[in-house]
């Protein structure tokens, strides 16, 4: 597209326009914003539901959470920053740990040119291939116990490993939920942003619980082809805590 401004913005559209390769149309613009839209419309619904499942049949880590939640809003007053989100470290280790039990499925990836790899594995330009994200996710070498869920996993090794991984965002070849290298999801900050808002408000302003919890179990996943998200059926019940 010609004759754009200049200046700079920080928005997703002059992002588009500044990456763009070859001349496009402000239609091919819109198509690509609407594009990314639904994209992140799903995935961000999918993973506030996906974490409230686990909150709901896990009361113990739902109070302790709710409890941090409160604590970080009454220090801000309402006022988020990114600071004052990033405080919310339990959330946040509770969140990637339901993302590493009840991942998508695969990553999906193709390639643009042929590569052999060191063991002599062949991939011919063009070919589609996927990476088994609940494999690697429960793969005992990776993650001690790995069928077993534990909220804090990611907060201890923030702790005891590298406080600057294991964040919900954080990308690496053994958390594969925002894929990984540099085509990891470009929108994944943005993500875990709103996952943890729309939390706070869910939790301090709402009771919440699941109308059939079937003695404590998460709600079955949904599959869809090789993919997987939380149960569309299952009932969530709101109720404001402060109507009455």
């Amino acid at each position: 597209m010609k004759g754009h401004s200049s200046r700079k913005y920080i928005d997703c559209l002059h992002w588009l326009l500044n990456t763009k390769t070859g001349d496009k149309s402000l239609g091919q613009i819109a198509d690509e914003q609407l594009f990314l839209t639904v994209a992140s419309m799903h995935t961000t619904s999918s993973s506030v539901t996906s974490v409230l499942y686990d909150l709901l049949i896990r009361l113990e880590y739902c109070a302790e959470i709710t409890q941090e939640v409160q604590d970080t809003l009454a220090e801000c007053g309402g006022n988020w920053t990114l600071q004052q989100v990033a405080k919310m470290k339990k959330l946040d280790s509770f969140m990637k740990e339901s993302q590493r039990v009840h991942p998508i499925g695969f990553t999906q990836r193709a390639t643009v040119r042929s590569h052999t790899f060191k063991d002599g594995l062949h991939l011919p330009a063009g070919v589609i291939f996927q990476f088994p994200a609940d494999a690697v996710h429960h793969d005992p070498e990776i993650y001690p116990d790995p069928n077993r869920f534990d909220g804090y996993r990611f907060l201890r090794l923030r702790e005891t490993v590298d406080p600057n991984r294991f964040h919900f965002a954080s990308v690496s070849d053994t958390m594969l939920g925002f894929g990984a290298g540099s085509h990891a999801c470009p929108g994944r900050f943005f993500t875990a942003l709103a996952v943890k808002l729309i939390l706070v408000v869910l939790l301090t302003q709402y009771e919440v619980k699941l109308a059939d919890s079937k003695d404590g179990c998460r709600p079955p996943s949904t599959f869809h082809d090789f993919n997987m998200g939380p149960s569309q059926e299952a009932q969530i019940m709101l109720r404001n805590k402060f109507d009455g």
